[in-house]
């Protein structure tokens, strides 16, 4: 089962080893995650965690568990996910998602104040695409010792 330790504070999935939470008993219908899932975790465990998002890794593999979001692309909207996990982990989007959180000692947040977040993004998944390549070539000449 994906829990909220499935995630890195900066985003991404975390193989939790032997801590792996396991469901043994019938599954439900709609919670067998496939690959390319977009996640997003909605309370904030630890600190930094709350707005973090994952892509599943592997199909038929992990369940949806709850305070995990799902994103669900609807009405034709082009979603490339690994420029929407680049966008969702900038500093404007994950403050923007800590200000919509409600709670004291655990934060949380939900669909429908995520849903009120602003972002600007590229219309098609090819510009999408081309954001993402150039990111990561600027991430690649940062690193660079030049």
């Amino acid at each position: 089962m994906l829990t909220l330790g499935s995630f890195y504070e900066s985003g991404g999935y975390r193989d939790q080893g032997n801590k792996t939470k396991y469901y043994i008993r019938e599954i439900p219908n709609g919670f067998i995650l496939k690959k390319s899932d977009f996640l997003f975790a909605m309370t904030e465990q630890a600190v930094g965690l709350l707005g973090s998002s994952l892509i599943v890794p592997e199909s038929d593999k992990f369940l949806h568990n709850q305070r995990l979001g799902l994103v669900q692309i609807t009405n034709g909207f082009e979603w490339h996910n690994d420029f929407f996990f680049h966008q969702f982990n900038t500093r404007i989007f994950r403050s923007a998602v800590q200000s919509s959180a409600s709670g004291v000692k655990v934060r949380h947040t939900s669909p429908k104040k995520l849903g009120i977040i602003s972002l600007c993004f590229p219309p098609t998944i090819a510009k999408q695409k081309m954001v993402t390549y150039l990111d990561a070539v600027a991430t690649l000449s940062a690193n660079r010792d030049i």
